[in-house]
């Protein structure tokens, strides 16, 4: 894949054909400061589920916001994702490839997102997971508070089961006792509300991380009663075939251990993802009703996002880590006083290493230089104007596989050969089954987009 830095010298040509330079806010600063209120759940799709999830709060939320319908992550996996989009720099720049590395070990000096409002005197606070392994690096130099809720143990205990017997790690789901806050999730919701009231009046950037839907599939069991198991589809997506390059799946073992499942297994697995979710958007729900309560409205930012999609059985996957839209695709709902997002939609596609600058933009603040994202305001203004690619990676052992996404088409590489290709026609083809790579009338679309990605 290309670096960070060549990625970023293409976007800054791309920008001038398109019309649009300069790298810092492009409207004048508003006088007041606007709170920022971010919101991150863990493995939530972007992509339509199989199966209509119940997500009232996050509908009328929408209501309010402008929805980013095609944003990408960097990466599928919690800390590439995470740290991209906090410090605003591509995994490639970070060198965080993995969920091992605390950031800070290789980026001991980097400002980040929380960082530069808490240098422009806000009140910065973080509430469950934002940054990966949060819960036990503690950085004083970003946050003036860090809470993570963890719930009660009868919200551990309930009906459930390990769909196959543990060979396949994010096997298990549980109807679970108890009320929303014996779950960390319903706890993060009280401490985030508790923070809103104490700072109401002081400018202040709060993170709040939801860790669901992301496995175990645990939620409070009126959740699971919402769903019932014979409405969800009866069959996986189809595998990739044996024409697809090998590094299209992370774990060969895996997808064998899925293809093993029961019907009612991967109904119940379909069932606890669904049922997770919806108990994270309640959740949310108490913090819209808390800025309503409060009168936070006109002055606070509202972001909603999530680190990466989930694949619910496409592609014989169980997951996140592919480069396909299920993996890569999340949801990205923006509210913004001063710039009119309400009901506002675009289908252009973004990436969230553009939430930094976007939100100094909106913000009033100056951005650190070197951020290779760009504000996302001249796209909220004019929703259908000309837009940028969105590069993504994954990691295949020591390799790195990439792909870019456009209006239209994704394209994949995970080797060097003709045969470790892939191109889709999103519009055509969203469910991407047929793989246009090597075919003539296609050629002139995949040497452009294999423009983008091709090495130094």
């Amino acid at each position: 894949m290309r670096s960070g830095a060549r990625i970023r010298h293409l976007c800054v040509a791309l920008a001038a054909a398109l019309g649009l330079s300069g790298s810092g806010p492009l409207a004048a600063r508003e006088p007041e400061p606007l709170n920022v209120l971010l919101v991150v759940f863990d493995d939530m799709r972007g992509t339509p589920t199989q199966r209509p999830v119940e997500q009232p709060n996050l509908d009328r939320f929408a209501e309010r916001s402008m929805e980013f319908a095609a944003a990408y992550v960097q990466q599928a996996a919690c800390n590439p994702s995470r740290t991209s989009m906090l410090t605003g720099l591509r995994p490639s720049t970070t060198g965080i490839v993995d969920n091992q590395v605390f950031y800070r070990r290789l980026l001991p000096d980097v400002v980040t997102l929380p960082q530069l409002f808490l240098a422009n005197g806000y009140f910065t606070a973080n509430v469950g997971k934002i940054f990966h392994k949060g819960q036990v690096w503690r950085d004083r130099n970003t946050w003036r508070s860090q809470s993570f809720p963890t719930g009660r143990r009868i919200g551990l205990k309930g009906t459930g089961r390990r769909v196959t017997g543990g060979r396949f790690k994010n096997d298990r789901w549980l109807a679970a006792r108890g009320t929303d806050t014996d779950q960390p999730d319903g706890a993060a919701a009280v401490v985030a509300i508790e923070l809103l009231e104490e700072v109401r009046d002081e400018p202040f950037f709060i993170a709040v991380g939801f860790r669901r839907p992301h496995p175990p599939y645990r939620a409070p069991k009126a959740d699971f009663r919402r769903y019932k198991l014979p409405s969800f589809p009866s069959k996986w997506d189809d595998p990739p075939g044996v024409e697809a390059p090998s590094a299209v799946i992370p774990n060969r073992t895996t997808a064998g251990v899925l293809s093993t499942m029961t019907l009612r297994d991967r109904r119940e697995l379909m069932r606890g993802y669904h049922a997770s979710t919806t108990f994270a958007d309640r959740q949310f729900g108490k913090l819209i009703d808390a800025l309503d309560r409060l009168g936070l409205w006109d002055s606070t930012i509202v972001v909603v996002v999530s680190d990466h999609g989930y694949h619910l059985g496409e592609h014989g996957w169980w997951g996140k880590s592919t480069l396909f839209e299920e993996s890569l695709r999340v949801p990205l709902l923006v509210h913004t006083p001063r710039a009119r997002t309400a009901g506002k939609r675009t289908t252009r596609t973004v990436e969230l290493l553009d939430l930094y600058p976007t939100l100094a933009d909106l913000a009033g603040l100056e951005a650190p230089r070197g951020l290779e994202g760009r504000s996302l305001r001249p796209l909220i203004r004019n929703p259908s104007r000309p837009w940028f690619p969105a590069f993504s990676q994954e990691n295949r052992g020591d390799t790195i596989v990439s792909s870019v996404r456009d209006d239209r088409w994704r394209y994949s590489v995970f080797g060097p050969g003709p045969d470790d290709v892939e191109l889709y026609d999103l519009v055509d083809d969203p469910a991407q089954k047929v793989n246009l790579a090597g075919n003539p009338a296609y050629a002139a679309i995949e040497s452009a987009l294999a423009e983008l990605l091709d090495s130094d």
